[in-house]
């Protein structure tokens, strides 16, 4: 016991802790939630002065349900619940493959990576039905490091599940390695490769949050 106190005693002194950082793993507008209420693990007192979450708050999280919960309600960014996944449609202004990533990870969220026939479906289902005026929207798909092999820059992850227009990818004029969800035609979608450089709307996701986030 005595050991413990000493050790507690030496860590306030210096500044440090000896708990890993997690700073840099959350986006800085979540660093800055406000205090939790010790005693319940479910509810964030609102009208505490904002600053950081303690360390301890973090790692006293019960579920990682609960700080995905708490990401959804305290972004600043109007999020889209989709099957059991939340969605930022970027339409408010158009950019490059580059900083489209950019602005997705600068607020906790990736560029949007397309893993099954069931998530494509939901996407172009809310596309059609609230974004008709939209005609390209970037993925996080590219082949930017071999050409030809297209992941997805948010996962790594090679694409298991493809929408293609056909003849599509062409790499027309040996430049397009980046992956768009493309309007056609009225109710006409496909993924088709493009210019990293061209500037479109894009989609971002919010993964959903493991132990690294709180460990």
């Amino acid at each position: 016991m005595i050991t413990e106190v000493i050790s507690i005693l030496v860590v306030l002194l210096s500044g440090t802790s000896t708990e890993p950082c997690i700073e840099k793993r959350l986006p800085q507008w979540f660093l800055h939630l406000g205090t939790r209420d010790g005693a319940n693990k479910d509810i964030i007192n609102s009208r505490t002065s904002p600053g950081l979450i303690d360390q301890q708050s973090w790692t006293d999280l019960s579920t990682e349900e609960y700080l995905h919960r708490e990401v959804v309600k305290r972004s600043p960014l109007p999020l889209v619940l989709l099957g059991d996944q939340y969605y930022y449609f970027g339409i408010y202004f158009k950019t490059n493959y580059y900083k489209a990533n950019e602005f997705c990870r600068a607020h906790g969220m990736n560029l949007l990576s397309i893993e099954t026939e069931a998530e494509n479906s939901l996407i172009l289902k809310y596309w059609k039905q609230n974004l008709k005026k939209v005609d390209h929207i970037y993925t996080s798909g590219s082949d930017l490091g071999e050409e030809g092999n297209f992941i997805w820059l948010s996962t790594g992850k090679p694409l298991n599940f493809t929408y293609w227009s056909p003849p599509q990818p062409d790499n027309a004029g040996k430049n397009e390695h980046c992956v768009e969800i493309w309007k056609l035609a009225e109710n006409n979608y496909f993924w088709n490769d493009i210019p990293c450089t061209a500037s479109y709307y894009f989609i971002c996701e919010l993964p959903k949050c493991s132990s690294f986030c709180i460990t």
